[in-house]
């Protein structure tokens, strides 16, 4: 009772109401169901189930033999609706009746977890549960009238929502599995599912595949079908599926799906039916990219926007099938209780209200004919579902957040300035006289503020530039960085950029650009916002206050391209979130430490890029201030240019696209990550590489080779790091054993150049499968001998043996860990064990390691072995900054494998295949670092 205590006296008077239409209900639609109603769907059911039963499947789905709604759910169901005939009619109506009114029972109480979930508190949780509960009790209760499955989708839904907020994916992806299989529209929800790490996604995935596979296992089992038949049963309902419009009006007035307002608008003569029919296709497709775009570009501040997400995939399925009666309206009880358990205000009010008295109420019985079949035919329940729809973008777009990254250190120099110019002679647009007296404004500005602790960095690219060009821009403290071999790369590119950022020392940065130099009064207020705290400030173009000096001649021109880019701007801003009205702005001024953090991610290599970085300081959240300025522009650009930009748009903005839609702008590395460098012993490059990014911080783990030519070389300094792990690189497929050659004979090559090397791992995985199919302990025996050598190894160098991983993953071989498993488990210090499975490398080369991980797993934990989940990056990921570290980033606490060298070894004794790639993953690493500090 002192549950109640909490609940207000109206709110105990709403609750005492419920509770008795629900006990009233019972009975009454009990024996309504039972004996009151006519031609209900589940006669339907009941008919089919009759015909599986006299094994005339082929039957099954049949037009003739049910005329106006026939059985129409995919054959997987049949399982279900098959038990049916076993009971006298009467009876499996009542059955049916009670298995509906238990679903909807445990729909509203995982809607109440849910509610707890978002809540916390249980009081206001089942007051919401009751009001959504008051809100939908009319459209139950025409569920149970016409015997519909929508009770099960609502269980189904309901299940999903509370396993999302859970975080519970096996139950996330059975519970939309059920609504899938009755109605295929809401398996939309499983394109949200896809947003989320990956371990969900393949839980969630692989729980409704294994599922479907199982419904359909049995069904042949249980209606003792063969292929062709069951093959016979899916074209036949896909045929039922096609014909739907023969069998059913979708402008009938009880349905209100967007399909049925528009038909109903062909019968009154307002547009014609190709319209209508272009209009529904082309709606329904924006907001379904509307509603994806948001799952994979925006992130949910909080878990009922995240409920949110899932509430808006049940009102697209509620607009766009072709028909949606009262009973298919019970969803809305999720998007109701959701906007209930957050603020109200007017809006949200408004449109409450508007759906309660146009589909809660009205009912023929309260209402009237007249007023009942007014609101049906003009369609205001579709309307008010549409303001719902409303009121669930407008908090979501209100109330997500793009990820925050990890602060920036900045680089000590004596250079307070920086202005960092890109100059190309293919750009006919540079006014060389005019760019020239805004930068003797801004060196008098800067001699006056910094004396001389300021440089002007000119990055030429292109065309030869002749020394008279040269002459018009030298300036004190200046600097030419040539860079014409690279003739094909645009004016406002990548790499110039980079180059300006790598040579330059200024602790600020001021980006100007050639065509639009900016007067020195923008430099000048942005040195204010960046002492004020701002980390990136922009000379916004599109500002009211901003201001062009231009011909006449080119005014025209000028003025549609500034209403082009609000335009595009705009459409900026709806796909990626960028909130400013100039996101190709080229002057800007810059921290150090920002700019070694955007342009580390930058990816794009043509003028777009400026998009990209606009795109950056959002999705990290940066200080951005945007200022008017006064810009310069004399000439217009050629028909040719304007072409080549126009091609190149479309090219980047896909990819732009592509790399957010992937979080590639989104993740950012977490020091916590587990690191771990493998290979350490195997050369001089590879030692000193790990030893240096171990020092730094960056790599956790190293992972030795008890055998390597070079395991001493820097092994101490390498020990007197704190808090780095170590463990046994177990190889017996890389150069030669420490066991001697007679104890180990199987392992190693009898002739040939490598004589006593040890084996290749393909040829090593051959002998152990014929070990294991002769059943022959003499090649376990010997790895154990190799095994116990490499440890003892280890321990004389003083390593203390935390874990335990393989060259080539060997140690995952069938049998190795089984056979090996009391000598590790007498090494008191090893507490886990690597197992390489990382299902993104199913569709690599790796795809073995993948299978001998997945067998070998349950081994692992079978003989008490710690693992850890496992990431590993690929030489392609290492070569895009922002790629690398959303793959790095998106699974906690796993352990990350790498293998980084300071230089290329060309000498080695036993020649590495990975050489080349290992200094790629070293300035990687080495990035990591600059990021992370």
């Amino acid at each position: 009772m002192s549950f109640f205590k909490h609940l207000s006296l109206f709110q105990k008077i709403i609750l005492g109401i419920t509770t008795l239409l629900v006990l009233a209900s019972l009975p009454i639609y009990a024996y309504k169901s039972v004996y009151q109603s006519n031609n209900s769907d589940f006669d339907v059911y009941y008919k089919a189930s009759q015909r599986l039963n006299t094994t005339q499947s082929n039957n099954l789905y049949n037009l003739k033999l049910d005329g106006g709604s026939p059985f129409r759910y995919p054959p997987p169901t049949l399982i279900f609706f098959k038990p049916l005939a076993f009971l006298a009619h009467d009876l499996c109506r009542f059955f049916w009746f009670l298995a509906q009114w238990l679903s909807f029972a445990f729909g509203f109480y995982f809607l109440y977890l849910s509610l707890c979930l978002i809540k916390k508190n249980k009081h206001s949780a089942f007051w919401i549960t009751t009001l959504s509960l008051l809100f939908v009790f009319r459209l139950c209760l025409d569920t149970f009238t016409i015997g519909q499955v929508s009770s099960l989708m609502f269980f189904g839904f309901s299940l999903g929502l509370w396993a999302y907020l859970k975080n519970k994916p096996w139950l996330a992806g059975a519970g939309v599995f059920i609504p899938t299989i009755l109605k295929l529209s809401p398996g939309i929800l499983f394109a949200l599912f896809l947003t989320e790490k990956k371990i969900f996604i393949q839980k969630s995935l692989g729980c409704a595949l294994a599922i479907f596979i199982i419904f359909n296992i049995l069904l042949l089992l249980w209606l003792d079908l063969n292929y062709n038949q069951l093959q016979n049963l899916y074209t036949a309902w896909f045929s039922v599926v096609l014909q739907d419009a023969s069998y059913f009006d979708a402008s009938h007035y009880g349905s209100q799906s967007l399909k049925s307002f528009l038909l109903r608008s062909v019968n009154h003569d307002w547009i014609t039916r190709p319209v209508a029919n272009a209009m529904y296709f082309y709606i329904s497709l924006l907001v379904c990219i509307s509603i994806l775009s948001i799952w994979f570009l925006k992130q949910a501040k909080d878990l009922r926007i995240k409920g949110m997400y899932f509430a808006l995939a049940l009102m697209a399925c509620f607009w766009f099938m072709p028909e949606t009666f009262k009973y298919s309206q019970t969803v809305l009880a999720f998007p109701i209780a959701l906007i209930l358990a957050g603020p109200i205000g007017t809006l949200e009010l408004f449109s409450l209200l508007f759906c309660a008295f146009s589909i809660s109420f009205a009912g023929l019985d309260i209402y009237g004919k007249v007023l009942f079949f007014w609101l049906q035919n003009t369609s205001m329940p579709f309307w008010a579902s549409c303001f719902i729809g409303l009121i669930l973008f407008k908090q979501i777009l209100q109330k997500t957040i793009v990820a925050i990254s990890m602060p920036w250190p900045s680089k000590s120099t004596h250079t307070e300035v920086s202005v960092i110019v890109p100059i190309s002679l293919n750009n006919s647009l540079i006014h060389f006289k005019n760019l020239k007296t805004i930068l003797l404004n801004l060196e008098i500005f800067l001699k006056q503020k910094y004396n001389n602790k300021f440089e002007f960095l000119f990055i030429h690219h292109g065309k030869n530039i002749s020394e008279e060009h040269k002459n018009d821009l030298i300036l004190e403290n200046s600097t030419w960085i040539d860079l014409k071999a690279n003739a094909q790369i645009n004016l406002e590119s990548w790499l110039a950029i980079r180059t300006g950022i790598t040579h330059s020392k200024g602790k600020i940065l001021y980006f100007i650009n050639a065509e639009q130099p900016c007067e020195t009064f923008f430099f000048q207020n942005a040195i204010k916002e960046l002492k004020d705290g701002a980390d990136f400030v922009r000379a916004n173009r599109r500002f009211l206050e901003s201001e062009f000096k231009i011909p006449v001649r080119v005014l025209p021109y000028v003025y549609g391209r500034h209403i082009l880019a609000l335009i595009f701007n705009s459409i900026l801003k709806f796909c990626f979130g960028i909130v400013t009205s100039d996101s190709q702005s080229a002057n800007f001024v810059i921290n150090r430490s920002t700019a070694l953090k955007i342009f580390s991610h930058l990816h794009l290599e043509s003028f777009f890029c400026f998009t990209e970085i606009s795109l950056l300081c959002e999705k990290q959240k940066l200080k951005v201030k945007d200022l008017p300025c006064r810009v310069i522009f004399l000439k217009e650009k050629r028909i040719k240019r304007i072409l080549s930009e126009i091609f190149i748009l479309l090219k980047d903005i896909c990819i732009l696209f592509w790399r957010n839609l992937n979080k590639y702008y989104d993740r950012f590395y977490n020091t916590s990550q587990k690191i771990t460098a493998d290979d350490w012993g195997m050369s001089q490059g590879v030692n000193n590489g790990i030893l240096e990014l171990a020092q730094l911080g960056v790599i956790k783990r190293v992972s030795l080779l008890a055998n390597g030519p070079y395991l001493k070389h820097s092994l101490q300094e390498l020990l007197n790091i704190k808090e780095l792990e170590t463990g046994l690189h177990f190889n017996i497929t890389y150069g030669r054993p420490l066991s001697p050659k007679t104890r180990v004979p199987s392992l190693l090559q009898q002739k040939g150049p490598y004589k006593d090397y040890f084996y290749p791992a393909s040829k090593l995985f051959l002998k152990v499968i014929r070990s294991i199919v002769t059943n022959k302990k003499a090649l376990f025996q010997e790895i154990q001998i190799e095994l116990e050598a490499q440890l003892n190894a280890l321990k004389e160098q003083g390593v203390t043996v935390n874990y335990l991983d393989g060259h080539h993953h060997i140690h995952m071989l069938p049998g190795v860990i089984t056979n090996c498993a009391n000598i590790l488990k007498g090494n008191v210090e090893i507490r886990f064990i690597r197992c390489p499975l990382d299902f993104k490398l199913f569709f690599t080369k790796k795809l073995p390691i993948v299978i001998l991980s997945f067998l070998q797993k349950k081994n692992l934990k079978k003989y008490g072995f710690k693992t850890y989940s496992f990431v590993y990056p690929q030489i392609s990921d290492f070569q895009d900054f922002g790629r690398y570290c959303q793959k790095i980033s998106q699974t906690e606490n796993a352990e990350i494998l790498v293998h980084p060298a300071a230089k290329n070894e060309d000498t080695l004794e036993w020649k590495d295949s990975y050489n080349e790639n290992r200094v790629h993953e070293y300035e990687t690493l080495k990035k990591l670092w600059l990021i992370s500090k």
